[in-house]
């Protein structure tokens, strides 16, 4: 199960919709979000609990019958360069804010670290959507094109300008992850200058003009050096944290399996036979689900790939 795999139903279409009392909102101070912990269990505070000021209130998607909204208030603000400009500064988790709207006492704004940790599931799926629009929002309080204040769309989720009609949309940036594949081996990676130490797999985004395939081509190149051939279509995920989406490919190795490693951008890429291969049965990112779905049929490679 990915991270995008809930109970609930996952609704996003946009609206404008006044909160109810049990809504859900969230918070977010930089790198902290309001919540209520309890080991891995987290709870959001509700409208009523946090009394939302409406004219700061924007809804952004529902899971059952329980929508979310977040606070846009000025203090809210992510990204440091308008909070700079407005003289703004984040708090730190556990403190509050008098700039803020009332919550109980046992909220408090916390780290979220890596979101993995999260629970229940559909509750860290909606912190991770909501991280994504709360940065889009606040990178795009002024258009990009005259640099006057945009207003949101009263029709669809859109950002426009008054002044000379900038339509701005939620950033969605593709990437590829391949899965690449040499017998009953697996090529693992490590990432260079990065805080996640474990096994990767070869990734990348995307350019301009470039279809996917060429994508899955370019990057194992560029990365390990290799030439891959039967590029399959495995699955795709959302990856909130860098508005992405991200679409994962298995692919076999095509002439000589010598690696060279590209060491700007990897740590290490070693070939890794299939029982030494990480196999998480209930991971929470693409990464995981593809090496466990190798680990799983690394005697039925027809399964993965298509000649």
């Amino acid at each position: 199960m990915m991270l995008h795999d809930i109970q609930g139903v996952y609704s996003n279409h946009y609206q404008e919709k006044d909160p109810h009392p049990r809504d859900r909102v969230l918070s977010f101070s930089g790198s902290t979000l309001l919540m209520k912990r309890r080991g891995e269990e987290i709870a959001l505070p509700t409208v009523s609990e946090y009394d939302l000021d409406d004219r700061n209130a924007t809804y952004l998607f529902s899971i059952d019958d329980c929508a979310y909204f977040l606070d846009r208030a000025p203090g809210n603000l992510q990204d440091d360069a308008t909070r700079t400009l407005l003289g703004q500064h984040g708090i730190d988790a556990g403190q509050t804010d008098t700039g803020r709207n009332a919550a109980p006492a046992e909220y408090a704004y916390q780290p979220l670290e890596n979101f993995q940790w999260i629970q229940p599931r559909d509750t860290r799926f909606a912190v991770e959507v909501g991280w994504q629009l709360s940065h889009w929002y606040a990178d795009n309080r002024f258009c990009g094109r005259c640099g006057a204040p945009t207003e949101a769309d009263h029709v669809e989720r859109m950002l426009r300008c008054p002044e000379c009609g900038n339509m701005i949309y939620p950033k969605i940036s593709p990437g590829i992850i391949v899965g690449i594949i040499d017998g009953d081996k697996l090529l693992l990676t490590r990432y260079a200058g990065r805080g996640f130490k474990a096994w990767a797999l070869v990734a990348g985004f995307t350019e301009i003009g470039e279809p996917l395939e060429d994508t899955v081509r370019r990057e194992v190149m560029e990365e390990v050096g290799l030439h891959v051939k039967n590029i399959t279509y495995f699955t795709n995920q959302p990856w909130m944290r860098s508005a992405s989406l991200l679409v994962g490919f298995f692919a076999e190795v095509k002439g000589s399996p010598s690696i060279t490693v590209d060491h700007s951008e990897l740590a290490e890429a070693a070939w890794v036979p299939w029982h030494d291969v990480p196999h998480e049965p209930n991971g929470y990112s693409m990464t995981s689900a593809m090496m466990h779905a190798f680990y799983e049929n690394h005697g039925h490679l027809e399964r993965l790939i298509h000649s």
